[in-house]
């Protein structure tokens, strides 16, 4: 991976970690916020993995 790559991976991590109040309102009214962040949960354990795979530290 380039740096250019590994840089916007990083700014999407932080996007993903960030939090959205308006994403977790909606999910609180459609009863879906429990499933939201295991998915996000997910989501993130598999971009660290990108990321250290990246670095050659797997």
């Amino acid at each position: 991976m380039n740096d250019t790559e590994l840089l916007a991976l990083d700014l999407f991590i932080e996007s993903v970690i960030k939090i959205d109040e308006d994403l977790r309102s909606q999910a609180r009214d459609q009863k879906c916020l429990d499933e939201l962040i295991n998915i996000r949960v997910d989501v993130l354990e598999y971009l660290y993995e990108i990321r250290r795979k990246s670095n050659g530290t797997v």
